[in-house]
């Protein structure tokens, strides 16, 4: 009996601590029953938001994957609440019934493909594996400093090393740009070995990110 009074005293006050975990990021994909992506679209967990690209994906920084999403449609105007049940990469069909499923694969490959795109409306630069190993530079980013204007290496207080794309020199805010490394969202891409790197997009005006696409994006394709 105990026992037993125990663990539910534990659980009573670890569980508020599980749910107010505010350091997820979603990143999902909004379509309609027919899985037509659905455009322009609000989604929303408190106070941040974000709004669906062309191919109806978002990202929420900052978040618990146990917040439940407000959805404001384009057009209708019509508010929906979902709630992705602990997914991080759902996939967001609305019809007569609200159906959430896990596809991270497809929906990290729209992300890229959007980021493409984006090539013609932001100042976005390509840089291939052989450009990288010419430079002789064994680090990625000391190797993209002399080949990207703009791009500056930072040496944080821990001895990490991050990325800067935009010049700015604030030392009280995260200014490092989103990386993806074949599409999934990394911590760090300055470890990654250069003669394993087929390609490497730096984007600094993407915005469709959420916070962290704010600073610019890095994305890594492996050979």
């Amino acid at each position: 009996m105990k026992n037993l009074l125990l663990f539910i005293f534990i659980l009573a006050f670890s569980w508020p601590v599980v749910a107010q975990n505010s350091n997820d990021t979603i990143v999902g994909r909004l379509v309609d029953a027919k899985g037509k992506a659905i455009r322009k679209a609000l989604v929303s967990v408190k106070d941040v938001k974000a709004e669906t690209d062309r191919y109806g994906i978002f990202q929420l920084n900052n978040v618990s994957l146990r917040d439940i999403l407000t959805v404001i449609l384009p057009k209708t105007e019509k508010e929906v609440q979902v709630s992705v049940n602990g997914i991080a990469y759902p996939n967001i069909a609305l019809g007569p019934e609200i159906s959430v499923t896990e596809d991270k694969g497809e929906i990290m490959k729209l992300m890229l493909r959007s980021l493409r795109r984006s090539r013609s409306v932001s100042s976005t630069i390509v840089v291939t594996g052989e450009e990288l190993a010419a430079t002789g530079e064994s680090n990625l980013f000391n190797a993209l400093a002399g080949k990207v204007p703009g791009f500056t290496v930072v040496m944080k207080d821990n001895g990490d090393i991050s990325a800067q794309l935009r010049g700015s020199t604030s030392i009280s805010l995260d200014t490092s740009p989103l990386y993806l490394l074949d599409g999934t969202q990394v911590e760090r891409l300055d470890n990654v070995n250069i003669n394993d790197i087929k390609k490497v997009e730096i984007s600094k005006d993407s915005n469709m990110y959420g916070a962290k696409g704010a600073n610019g994006v890095i994305a890594v394709t492996l050979k």
